[in-house]
């Protein structure tokens, strides 16, 4: 049924507009960052988004999720840990997930997932990321500290650290991470399971693009 008066515009949010009047709908039910919108001849609205896909049978009063049985997780590189698990993997606006050797993976951080370090035999600490380089620390209870507290210069700075920005641990010496901004970082006590800073020293000079 063609209803001029009514339109809907994505972003990152779904704004609905009736006679000229608008507002934004399904904030609290449906993931944000919105791709496509579009009706079936049934009248009903189909919605892509970064978080899947859904359908609202009443004109965007409210939503059915349609993921149950579908794929659409984005995962980004920067995958961690050992296939055996635990196995680290950070997905595009979908928060990080550990994977424990089941097909349910466990939810650890939010925001988009970038990359994590963590030793492929000893599950703590972990370390995931997301954009700028903002690090969460994991150890077995639980997050422990986030970028404010890890004490990495650069972190969670838009001029200084890329979208997504490197965080690797050493192949063989736990203890040692690297992080890549305008400039190399290193630790030497990444395998610490206390919550205090991290101790980072400058392996390198500014460079003059992204690590």
């Amino acid at each position: 049924r063609s209803e001029p008066s009514r339109a809907y515009f994505g972003g990152v949010y779904i704004n609905r507009y009736v006679d000229g009047v608008p507002s934004v709908i399904l904030w609290n039910e449906v993931h944000v960052d919105f791709h496509v919108l579009t009706f079936d001849a049934s009248g009903r609205l189909w919605i892509g988004s970064d978080g899947g896909i859904w359908r609202s049978d009443d004109r965007g009063a409210t939503a059915e999720n349609l993921n149950s049985d579908l794929g659409t997780a984005l995962i980004y590189p920067g995958i961690a840990g050992s296939a055996a698990a635990p196995l680290y993997a950070g997905m595009q606006d979908n928060g990080t997930a550990r994977y424990e050797g089941s097909a349910d993976w466990t939810f650890v951080n939010d925001g988009d997932g970038f990359f994590n370090a963590v030793d492929p035999d000893n599950p703590f600490p972990a370390y995931v990321t997301v954009y700028n380089l903002a690090i969460t620390k994991i150890n077995a209870d639980g997050r422990c500290a986030t970028y404010e507290h890890l004490g990495l210069p650069d972190a969670n700075d838009e001029k200084r650290a890329p979208f997504n920005a490197p965080l690797v641990m050493h192949p063989t010496e736990r203890s040692v991470m690297y992080a890549g901004t305008y400039r190399v970082w290193k630790t030497t006590n990444a395998d610490s399971t206390e919550c205090g800073k991290t101790q980072w020293a400058q392996a390198s000079q500014d460079l003059p693009n992204w690590v």
